[in-house]
């Protein structure tokens, strides 16, 4: 499946903390004082009915789940890092996603180099994993309890979503899905949410996007439902993220409606089409019943070969041989290296001798020349289908329907040429080799 980059920017160099300054070395220990101190305050009935005891609570969790990587951020220069964090303890070679990268070790974390700047890091040191979400639900407890404490919590909680964009472009960098569809979520989220209620699609549909390549897709859904709702189509690309997700729940149904959705509201956007007739193709439905779409996306792409391929699937489900032959054809020519292309016009070739078969089966006896006229237009149709299925069986030398499909042909021939006859024992005997 291949995906687009994700659309946001996420985070400027520098944005986040000061980076000119050496930051100072971190103490586990004091941040995890101060969280006891809190989670002491808030189960004390005096103290947890006032805000201010929410939001230092808030702070503490924030400060203990940014300090650690205080100054760093992707894109950091090693200058600059060097100066923020000193030398690092070793500097050694590591795999991660599938290449080598230069590591500096330091005791909070390893960052990955790339040509000379921060690619991506990972923690080694943290005082609680949830600080963050903990940071948020202290600073909306604040506000719950005391409103006009609004104009202090709301800048705090932007904070904390901006700390949910770091995490979001970090784990997303070091292709850990799962971390960063659940950072991405978060941004839109408590964005959305009261006080600072700002709806902004882009992280919505980077979450439904990474929830995918995590195989999440009731998270996925659940994120590119709302930003399609909200009239976020992304040119097209949401209804196809859509379609990837309720495919990777099995749900034929909702693929689809999503898909009819897509087409008709962007009715260029030829990838739908063709993702619709795989679909049909695969569940065994009838592609005359998406015809006109699949005529709409030939004359905007009339080389598309899937397009000429369902439609000669359709008629060859139809018994229409005639165009299915030239529907095949046309897919097989767009598409040299097509199996099912190359399989069904042979099939639709020889499945349209049963009329004449039949015909030739009444003809009286006294009639010999036209008996023998029909036979020879059979034969010639069999003979025909031959390269096609000859190119089918190089492109899947393991089906055993080809092969038997040729030696069936073969053996018509057999008697008539010494190279007819050793066709037939060289496809018998790997039609025999196949058998179960």
């Amino acid at each position: 499946m291949v995906m687009k980059k994700l659309l946001l920017l996420l985070i400027a160099a520098g944005t986040l903390f000061g980076a000119s300054a050496q930051s100072p070395r971190f103490n586990a220990d004091q941040f995890r004082k101060k969280i006891e101190s809190s989670e002491a305050d808030i189960v004390d009935p005096k103290k947890n009915i006032r805000a201010n005891t929410w939001i230092t609570r808030g702070n503490n969790y924030y400060d203990a789940a940014m300090a650690p990587l205080q100054g760093i951020f992707r894109t950091m220069s090693a200058d600059d890092l060097r100066q923020n964090s000193g030398d690092p303890k070793e500097r050694v070679v590591r795999e991660a996603k599938n290449r080598e990268y230069e590591v500096w070790v330091y005791d909070n974390y390893d960052v990955f180099m790339d040509e000379g700047k921060i690619a991506f890091w990972e923690q080694k040191v943290s005082i609680d994993d949830n600080a963050l979400q903990t940071a948020y639900e202290s600073y909306q407890k604040a506000l719950e309890i005391d409103p006009k404490t609004l104009n202090s919590v709301k800048p705090l909680i932007e904070k904390v979503i901006t700390g949910y964009k770091q995490e979001a472009d970090v784990t997303y960098a070091r292709a850990d899905y799962k971390k960063a569809a659940e950072a991405f979520g978060k941004v839109y989220d408590y964005s959305k949410n009261p006080p600072v209620e700002v709806v902004d699609t882009i992280f919505a549909y980077n979450a439904g996007f990474i929830s995918i390549l995590d195989e999440n897709y009731d998270n996925a859904i659940k994120y590119l439902e709302q930003v399609k709702d909200l009239g976020f189509y992304n040119n097209g690309d949401t209804y196809k993220l859509l379609y990837f997700a309720y495919q990777g729940k099995n749900d034929n149904e909702n693929s689809e409606k999503v898909l009819r959705e897509g087409i008709e509201k962007y009715p260029a956007y030829t990838e739908l089409i063709e993702f619709l007739v795989v679909m049909y193709s695969a569940t065994g439905k009838d592609v005359e019943e998406i015809m006109p779409i699949i005529e709409q996306g030939i004359a905007q792409e009339p080389n598309n070969y899937l397009f000429h391929f369902g439609l000669g699937t359709s008629f060859l489900k139809d018994d229409n041989y005639a165009r299915a032959i030239d529907y095949f054809k046309k897919s097989a020519e767009i598409k040299p290296d097509d199996f099912g292309s190359f399989f069904n016009l042979a099939i639709a070739m020889v499945r349209s001798t049963d009329d004449l078969i039949n015909e030739l089966n009444e003809i009286p006896v006294e009639e010999q020349e036209k008996y023998e006229q029909m036979k020879d237009q059979i034969n010639q149709v069999f003979l025909d289908a031959l390269p096609y299925l000859q190119r089918a069986h190089e492109l899947d030398p393991a089906d055993i329907t080809t092969v038997n499909l040729m030696r069936n042909i073969y053996d018509r021939f057999k008697d008539d040429s010494e190279d007819m006859m050793q066709n037939f024992q060289k496809y018998e005997r790997l039609y025999n080799s196949m058998r179960p």
